[in-house]
């Protein structure tokens, strides 16, 4: 192309890297900085450095420390007002402008960081950034310079914005349909070209390849593409552990069964950190500290209420990405149960609102489900899951006997383990009629408890089920939301009252000491834990991780005495 200036390719990079990592990490880095809040997430790769802003406790920020934060601002905020106000841009104001900026960011990082060694790769980090920021606004508006300002701003905008955000949909793209891996690249460099091209009226001089500017920018390329994953562990200073409890005398945990006892957690696909993730891996470990010794993982297609056809299953549970975190959990000697679900889309509802009372529509579903689920169960043997779950919930369709009859006896033919089905508490778990077809009767318990959190009517129904079938039970799913009156509608995220650690972790000691150890129940797997480890700590849903409930699981699970078998 005529005119293009080397330097410009070579400088995409790392220019594009560090407007991801503007994007995706200064809100937090910037609230760290002055307000004291540090970051619950960091992560850095090759694709930007993403944090997620925590929350500050009152009277935690040091007077130095907001002196030096609001003076590194006015700085540049100044420098910044000067550059604007002058005809044209002065390379020696644009590096003291980049570099007051970037020290301040240095030191923000840095202050994360202090818990380890400063390792090279982060200092390689922020050097490439520096390069490029300095190399951006230096070098790439000289095409500008002849322009007036609105043209440069428009110029600029034109030329850095917009390849940023069609790389961002094209990486969107590529996880959906998952095209080669160069295909973000090169979208973005067409892009980059084609917009400046569109932007700059006047085409600056050639420049020989080997210039300082280029063999800056390439420098400043090579530190980011190489630096940037392994700064993710420097990164990780900044992960929180979840809170220990206060050491309190606890009453003697029940007797629990002898034969094995699957002691789970539902293990959900969060952002930004999907199955197969290092992340992911991560959390699999610290469960493993906790007693886990089973997880469910939970794959989701999703449907319209009104359409009978399901559509294939959300790209953070991709197939591949399953597979990596069950061999994961495997090798930390958990139990896996496949779990597939449908999200049906819709504020509030759930698969229990699914309903098609034409015969050609039911049909149309039930082949619909049919297929998907008989793929999740090839998956399932693909994996070597322990068990398998046919269903969730589907508390106006499992009506349908002889259909679900079907789907079993199919499923049967992909995946030679035990099967299970997850019915809704109350009158779906109590009048399905295939529960003999299946291995294990799976209830998703979120049985209302009365004031005094007493379990024993609950105990009655969930036992003359049993009872009448012959058959283990499964708690597929128990938990309770963050709210003083969660005890009344475990089922709900919000069902009224004051925020409250304190009483979800009530509910949940008294689920488990009420049922904990009837010879008839083998497992449990509390929903949720995120694969992200992500510690917030006023999440109001029913997320465990990182609350004073999943300490009362660490006491059933890991303390009790029992010692499980094969």
């Amino acid at each position: 192309m005529r005119g293009l200036r080397p330097v410009y390719l070579a400088l995409f990079y790392p220019c594009w890297w560090l407007g991801q990592a503007v994007v995706g990490a200064a809100p937090a880095l910037l609230a760290w900085l002055f307000l004291g809040a540090r970051p619950s997430r960091v992560r850095i790769d090759w694709a930007g450095a993403f944090a997620r802003a925590g929350r500050a406790a009152a009277g935690e920020v040091p007077d130095a420390d907001l002196w030096t934060a609001w003076a590194t601002l006015g700085c540049t905020v100044s420098l910044i007002a000067l550059a604007v106000a002058w005809r044209r841009w002065r390379p020696p104001l644009l590096y003291a402008t980049a570099l007051v900026a970037w020290a301040g960011v240095a030191w923000g990082v840095a202050r994360g960081l202090a818990e380890q060694r400063l390792v090279w790769e982060t200092g390689a980090v922020l050097l490439g950034s520096f390069i490029a920021l300095t190399g951006s606004l230096n070098r790439l508006p000289v095409g500008l310079l002849r322009q007036d300002y609105g043209r440069r701003l428009g110029g600029l905008t034109v030329s850095f914005l917009a390849p940023l955000t069609l790389a961002t949909l094209a990486q969107g793209l590529r996880d959906f349909a998952r095209p080669d891996a160069w295909a973000l690249p090169a979208a973005a460099v067409a892009t980059l070209l084609a917009a400046r091209r569109a932007a700059w009226e006047t085409e600056p001089e050639e420049a020989p390849w080997a210039s300082p500017a280029t063999v800056a920018a390439a420098l400043a390329t090579l530190l980011l593409a190489t630096g940037a994953p392994h700064a993710d562990r420097a990164a990780q200073a900044f992960r929180v552990d979840p809170p220990k409890a206060d050491a309190v005398e606890a009453p003697p945990l029940p007797q629990a069964p002898p034969d094995f006892f699957f002691k789970g957690v539902n293990f959900t696909a969060e952002w930004p950190d999907p199955y197969g993730s290092a992340t992911a891996a991560r959390t699999l470990e610290d469960l493993a500290a906790y007693g886990v010794n089973a997880v469910a993982l939970v794959p989701y297609a999703s449907q319209r209420p009104d359409e009978p056809e399901l559509r294939s299953s959300l790209r953070m549970e991709r197939d591949e990405l399953i597979e990596a975190s069950a061999a994961k959990a495997r090798s930390l000697g958990m139990r896996v149960l496949l779990k597939p679900q449908v999200w049906v889309r819709g504020g509030g509802l759930y698969p229990g609102d699914l309903h098609f009372d034409g015969d050609e529509e039911r049909r149309r579903w039930f082949a619909s489900y049919g297929g998907y689920i008989e793929r999740q169960a090839a998956l399932a043997q693909k994996i070597h899951a322990d068990v398998f779950s046919v269903g969730v919930e589907f508390a106006q369709l499992s009506r349908y006997e002889q259909e679900w009859r079907e789907i079993i006896a199919a499923v049967r033919t992909s995946y030679d383990g035990p099967l299970v089905y997850a019915a809704n508490f109350g009158e779906e778990f109590e009048s399905v009629r295939f529960w003999d077809a299946l291995d294990y009767i799976g209830l998703d318990n979120y049985y209302p408890l009365p004031p005094d959190l007493s379990t024993a009517a609950i105990e009655a129904r969930i036992e003359a089920v049993h009872r009448r079938y012959g058959k283990p039970v499964l708690f597929t799913e128990a938990g309770f939301s963050t709210y003083e009156l969660t005890h009344q509608k475990p089922w709900e995220d919000r069902p009224g009252g004051a925020y409250s650690p304190e009483a979800q972790a009530r509910c949940v000691e008294a689920l488990l000491r009420g049922f904990y150890g009837k010879p008839w129940l083998h497992g449990i797997f509390w929903w949720k834990v995120g694969s992200a480890g992500l510690v917030d700590p006023r999440d109001d849903s029913h997320q465990i991780w990182g609350k004073p409930a999943m300490e009362v699981v660490r006491r059933f699970y890991a303390d009790d005495a029992r010692v499980d078998s094969e």
